[in-house]
């Protein structure tokens, strides 16, 4: 070997040497992402999720962007989106006992030189609380299990949710970023969240609010052979959330076909010759759901209105009498000629214990006639709704307009009641309540079995002018 070669390898043993006793030192410099990890640091949005099953690596990339805060800088050495000076960063996890020596901890000493942590202070519980960096930087960490209120009255600078938590949680620590602009990130598999779901994840924008995802077959760091191991002792369901990351809450989903991209239009004005239909799932204490539906020529049916257009799920009390949805009736629909108004057949027939009157007489007496003669099956009425989500066989014959919130929302979050079927052996598969008020409305219209055709006949308001009574006769 000639001496110019030797002094060459001796020259890159001495780099490789320097290099692993820097990687000793500082692992974090270090960090390799994969899949959507380096997407996630390099966000610009205030509110970030990366879902993922398990050891996907999410609560690592967490770990990295906590540090990354308190230190100023990330692992090559991007500065931006990160808080300038010494910061409060809090890091919450679901159980501090089980959750804080065993597993953030150990990762961010696992990445962290000695030097970075020159204070550790623990909580009464005798686990590490707040950790201060050399920066002046502080890390606190908290945890589900604690009053939502605790963390309320502090002012943070970026905050860690390892896992889904609470929302009363989560609402009382986003309070505490206000002042500061501190960003928030959610790194979780999503077992059971669904108001994560529905409140941030369906609502990512790539602004605001981005999400990013993290599959257990794309961690390099976990043998092929222990991946397959692992995926043969879960039973589908749990395959979804736990290998692939995805919401378990909607494994269950009872319309999984519906989707945003093929069953969603934006709105347009509803040609005069289409036929329109209103439906109407009325309450005693929480509002009831209305609906308006027309058919085009062919024969797809489109929900283009929904009343009210707030968000149903979080409006707990509405004490409006028949007179009140009247007059909200009359306003929606304005001049527009109607085919049909349809009710609860349960609700709209049944006698009130004061008048003796059904709740279509009540209406009647106001001057809107309402129909009921429904076959009230919920199975019937689901297949009536698969069969009409179809893109197989061409263009789904059921849309929704993306004003219609409140449907696009309950076809996302309808779901079966697992929860009865495993407490009670025997258990007939039903429905759970969320999103149910919406679907009612939409099976009632799809037994009246509406048809374009419809809009040659006589329309509701001109029946009345000529005495006849509005039921579909």
């Amino acid at each position: 070997m000639s001496e110019e070669k030797r002094d060459t390898l001796e020259d890159e043993f001495r780099r490789l040497k320097e290099k692993q006793r820097v990687m000793e030192e500082c692992p974090f410099l270090f960090f390799e992402p994969y899949g959507d990890q380096q997407a996630f640091l390099n966000c610009h949005s205030k509110i970030r999720l990366i879902t993922g099953g398990n050891r996907t690596g999410k609560s690592t990339v967490g770990v990295i962007e906590a540090i990354s805060h308190v230190m100023g800088f990330r692992p090559d050495g991007n500065r931006d989106y990160l808080p300038p000076g010494a910061v409060d960063i809090l890091a919450m996890v679901n159980d501090r006992r089980k959750s804080v020596d065993k597993i953030l901890m150990k990762k961010i000493r696992s990445f962290c030189p000695k030097d970075w942590i020159t204070h550790v202070r623990n909580g009464t519980d005798g686990f590490p609380e707040i950790l201060t960096f050399r920066t002046g930087s502080r890390l606190f960490i908290g945890s589900y299990k604690q009053d939502a209120a605790t963390y309320e009255g502090h002012d943070w600078h970026g905050v860690w949710f390892d896992e889904p938590p609470p929302r009363p949680v989560f609402v009382s620590i986003r309070r505490g970023c206000l002042d500061h602009g501190g960003r928030i990130w959610f790194t979780l598999t999503p077992l059971s969240c669904p108001w994560i779901y529905t409140e941030l994840y369906a609502k990512a924008d790539s602004d605001r609010i981005s999400t990013f995802h993290l599959d257990l077959m794309d961690n390099p760091h976990i043998p092929e052979e222990e991946k397959e191991s692992f995926i043969a002792d879960l039973n589908p369901e749990e395959i979804e959330a736990r290998i692939h990351g995805k919401f378990s809450h909607l494994s269950g989903s009872i319309f999984p076909t519906f989707s945003r991209d093929k069953h969603t239009v934006d709105d347009f004005t509803i040609p005069d010759e289409w036929p329109r239909f209103m439906v109407m799932d009325p309450h005693d204490r929480r509002p009831s759901y209305i609906a308006w539906f027309a058919v085009n020529p062919r024969d797809q049916i489109i929900c283009y209105r929904e009343w009210p257009r707030d968000e149903f799920a979080k409006i707990k009390t509405a004490h409006k009498s028949v007179r009140d949805y009247t007059a909200i009736i009359r306003t929606e629909e304005g001049s527009e000629k109607l085919y049909e108004r349809i009710i609860d057949p349960n609700f709209g027939k049944t006698p009130s214990v004061m008048t003796g009157n059904t709740l279509i007489d009540e209406y009647a007496n106001h001057g809107l006639d309402f129909y009921a003669e429904i076959n009230n099956d919920i199975q019937l009425g689901h297949q009536r709704i698969h069969e009409r989500l179809r893109t197989d066989i061409g263009e789904p014959k059921l849309v929704v307009a993306k004003s219609c919130r409140n449907m696009i929302w309950a076809f996302e979050n309808y779901i079966w009641n697992t929860r009865d079927m495993e407490k009670e052996y025997g258990a007939r598969e039903r429905p759970d309540e969320t999103g149910k008020d919406m679907i009612d409305a939409l099976r009632y219209l799809l037994d009246y079995e509406p048809t374009y055709s419809m809009g040659q006949a006589i329309m509701v308001d001109d029946a009345q002018e000529h005495g006849i009574t509005g039921y579909g006769v």
